[in-house]
């Protein structure tokens, strides 16, 4: 039986639903918080024990740069743990796991050393395809200069716009053709990652558009929370409705495809 598509703001429903009727949203805050806190706090202290030291002898900057690559090793399988956590209780709203999800889900990924290895491997892919979004912009930012400065004609910036708009339109369209690869490798670890990319890539195929509005619709309320509430918001509702509209996203791309 082939399932209809849905909507972008279908998706955002099953995750208002999935989030502040079915689970315990308040923990889900809570937990996100603690993570994300902690992480950042310990960046941050380590940047301020190196200023301090400086003072009094000089910190080699192989030692500073060495310290970064260590923190993400040592803090990745706690940022994919928590997406563990959010699809545990994704699944518990809906009736298909314990309704009391134990916080350990969080930690798990630190089990074996293999485990974590594919940590890093997942978090590293993620976030290079995040980054590519600001990268796309680029161009735009250079345009917008040039017009400011009257540094260089209007078709030149025009075409910088075009060629910036076209950029950032690709990588939203890259990422939403492989936007189910960190689901699909937390949820099927026996995959290779090459295997996750490719289920992923077939799995989306006629749902690229849903997932380019739903990361529109993101950005979009992420840069308005920012300006307007300081990142209150963001942090509030958006961050965690996000994360359960990923959810939710994955799952449904499940039943209508041989994604899992």
């Amino acid at each position: 039986m082939k399932h209809t598509a849905l909507t972008p703001r279908r998706y955002h429903r099953l995750a208002r639903e999935a989030l502040f009727y079915s689970s315990n949203w308040i923990s889900a805050l809570l937990i996100t918080y603690a993570v994300t806190l902690f992480c950042f706090g310990a960046v941050y202290l380590t940047d301020s024990l190196i200023t301090v030291v400086s003072v009094f002898s000089p910190v080699p900057r192989w030692f500073s740069g060495l310290l970064y690559p260590v923190q993400y090793l040592l803090f990745s399988p706690l940022l994919v743990g928590l997406l563990h956590y959010y699809t545990d209780l994704y699944r518990a709203a809906h009736g298909e796991a314990s309704s009391s999800v134990p916080y350990a889900v969080i930690f798990g990924l630190y089990g074996t050393p293999k485990i974590a290895v594919r940590a890093w491997g997942q978090l590293l892919a993620v976030l290079l395809l995040c980054g590519l979004i600001p990268v796309s912009g680029i161009p735009v930012m250079i345009a917008f200069r040039l017009v400011l400065t009257n540094s260089a004609g209007i078709f030149p910036a025009v075409l910088l716009t075009l060629f910036g708009i076209t950029a950032f339109l690709s990588v939203l369209y890259l990422n939403a053709r492989l936007t189910p690869f960190l689901f699909l490798t937390a949820a099927r670890p026996e995959l290779s990652f090459y295997d996750a990319v490719r289920r992923s890539w077939t799995a989306t195929a006629d749902s690229a558009l849903t997932g380019v509005l739903l990361q529109l619709g993101l950005l979009f309320a992420s840069v308005l929370s920012v300006l307007f509430t300081a990142g209150i918001l963001f942090c509030l509702y958006f961050l965690p409705i996000a994360i359960f509209t990923y959810v939710s996203y994955c799952f449904e791309l499940s039943r209508r495809s041989e994604l899992l």
